[in-house]
């Protein structure tokens, strides 16, 4: 017994000298290291449009913009990026809303008149003769948006960060026009949707087309003109066999830039704050961009080449605006009840600014560059 009781004591003095040495050996090691942080490997997406890099619209449009996410993404440590696919490389411009849905790609450029009808209610912007200036087209837009727009894009997978504006429509031919008459019965390429209804109804033959089948098509005389933004008709080199611009000014498209719903869900705030900011940053400077490259083509560009180009009379315009009128309520008429109603309350927002502008005093895009 008491040998077993010498062994049960001696034993416990020997766990008791191992506990109280265990500071000892910490102490020996020395301070304890903190684990090296590892910076978060950065998220790259793809940004989709359809222009190639280098052209007027793609440098201060949506290529501006991808680039003024990426800037403000690295200045606030923010490990994310998008990189730029243009000029179909991934696949045809009307395609590019279904590779944005279907998360093909995370990002894009969608333009509504290219895609047959996909979302008819973003095209309330496209309407003929409503566009005045891009403040006040700026605020429809948003409106829209406000009332159910944004719902409504949701419901196709998407994700709106950015109103993208395009310069104002008017025509490009290969023969010169005199005046508005010139236009009747002319084949003229329309970009879709309302716009080329608009075309239609000012008397000319509509012809759907890609941007870049116009070029052959004008040499070929398959068409005789083209109605296209100007700016990409000088950076596509379209002014080579169109040497006539008559600045009609009747809209702008309904493009914007956005990101796949659920790849949206997945981003930080920060992330997607960064993306609105850009956007709200893209959105101030269009007034002034877009008029100084009509101001340029028109004073620098234009007499270079030898090409002619004038601005519709407020005679004129007051035609062209009583042809294309019944567009209106052809569009409530035939969208008014889509999406709970969301097309009656647009429509009703766009007469409301229409009716307000009644009496105002022609802007510059209504009067052209003296």
């Amino acid at each position: 017994m008491k040998r077993n009781r010498l062994i049960i004591i001696l034993f416990t003095l020997g766990v008791a000298l191992m506990i109280a040495a265990i500071p000892l050996v910490g102490a020996c090691a020395g301070p304890e290291e903190a684990p090296a942080v590892v910076p978060a490997e950065k998220r790259v997406m793809k940004f989709i449009y359809h222009e190639p890099p280098d052209t007027w619209m793609s440098l201060n449009q949506w290529g501006w913009w991808s680039a003024k996410v990426n800037e403000l993404a690295e200045e606030r440590g923010l490990p994310f990026e998008f990189k730029d696919y243009p000029g179909e490389i991934i696949c045809p411009a009307p395609d590019m809303s279904e590779a944005v849905e279907e998360g093909t790609v995370e990002a894009g450029l969608i333009v509504g008149p290219y895609e047959a009808g996909r979302r008819p209610l973003e095209s309330i912007i496209e309407l003929p003769f409503t566009f005045r200036d891009y403040p006040a087209q700026t605020k429809l837009w948003h409106d829209c948006l406000d009332a159910g727009l944004d719902e409504y894009f949701e419901s196709f997978n998407l994700k709106v960060v950015c109103r993208q504006w395009t310069s104002p429509y008017g025509v490009w031919a290969n023969k010169p026009i005199p005046s508005i008459d010139t236009l009747k019965g002319m084949k003229v390429r329309a970009p879709g949707g309302q716009m080329t209804a608009a075309v239609e109804k000012m008397g000319m033959v509509p012809v759907s087309m890609t941007v870049m089948e116009t070029y052959t098509a004008l040499q070929r005389g398959t068409l005789d003109g083209v109605s296209l933004m100007e700016p990409s008709i000088i950076s596509l080199g379209l002014d080579e066999v169109c040497t006539y611009g008559l600045r009609i000014n009747f809209a702008v498209t309904a493009g914007c830039l956005a990101v796949n719903l659920d790849v949206w869900n997945t981003l930080p705030k920060e992330f997607q704050e960064v993306c609105f900011e850009a956007g709200r940053l893209q959105e101030a400077r269009n007034e002034d961009l877009h008029w100084n490259e009509m101001v340029n083509i028109a004073e620098n560009i234009a007499p270079a080449r030898g090409i002619e180009i004038r601005t519709i009379t407020p005679d004129e315009r007051e035609i062209l605006v009583k042809l294309t009128r019944p567009q209106w309520d052809e569009w409530k008429e035939s969208y008014g009840d889509l999406f709970n109603g969301l097309g009656n309350k647009e429509y009703e927002i766009a007469m409301a600014k229409v009716k307000a502008e009644e009496g105002l005093p022609p802007t510059r895009w209504m009067l052209g560059i003296e």
